[in-house]
């Protein structure tokens, strides 16, 4: 089935571009035409230099150097805002998507009228992981759901509907690293919005 909105990524960059280099190539092999790498390496531009001469050759793909490193949130906040999609994979450096992934994420989307995002069965270490939901009394991360809990979406890829959740940043710049997905969980729960 094919997806009904046109499907871009992002990913963010830091001081490991042969990983990024994979990554793209898996989402460019899995149909997305439009991939924006942010390079938040703040090295001197030894990673940078590395990104270019790889992908200058790739037109599906455009990369911005940040001038230092913004830390995750903030990077994925300037990459979305250089993005014109509706729809935008957010993706870990360090991740590859399977054969289909993208047109998977695009229909869950597209059948959800209420879903804002979308994410994907992860494999880390030969371990599957699906869902995930934080304990706001313990502060912990389980597999269930449960009382005092609700869900959060895995931060390392994403599919997000941005038309449907509205103005404004997609992470909480007051995270500079790990914790973001946790508000932005939070924040899906308390607007009413599904995932």
């Amino acid at each position: 089935m094919r997806a009904t909105w046109p499907v871009s990524a992002l990913v963010l960059e830091y001081r490991n571009p042969e990983r990024t280099i994979v990554c793209v190539q898996s989402l460019i092999d899995d149909g997305v035409r439009d991939v924006l790498v942010v390079d938040n390496s703040d090295d001197g531009g030894a990673t940078w230099k590395i990104l270019k001469g790889a992908l200058d050759g790739m037109p599906a793909v455009a990369c911005y150097r940040a001038k230092t490193n913004l830390g995750f949130a903030a990077g994925v906040n300037l990459g979305l805002g250089m993005l014109r999609a509706e729809r935008v994979i957010v993706i870990n450096n360090d991740a590859v998507v399977s054969d289909g992934a993208v047109a998977a994420l695009s229909t869950a989307i597209d059948e959800d009228k209420e879903a804002v995002v979308a994410f994907p069965k992860l494999i880390h270490c030969g371990r599957v992981m699906e869902e995930v939901h934080y304990n706001r009394w313990t502060g912990t991360l389980s597999s269930r759901p449960g009382i005092g809990k609700f869900g959060v979406p895995r931060g390392c890829c994403m599919l997000v509907a941005r038309d449907r959740l509205g103005a404004g940043p997609l992470f909480d710049e007051d995270f500079f690293m790990y914790g973001e997905e946790i508000e932005l969980g939070w924040r899906i729960r308390r607007l009413g919005l599904r995932m």
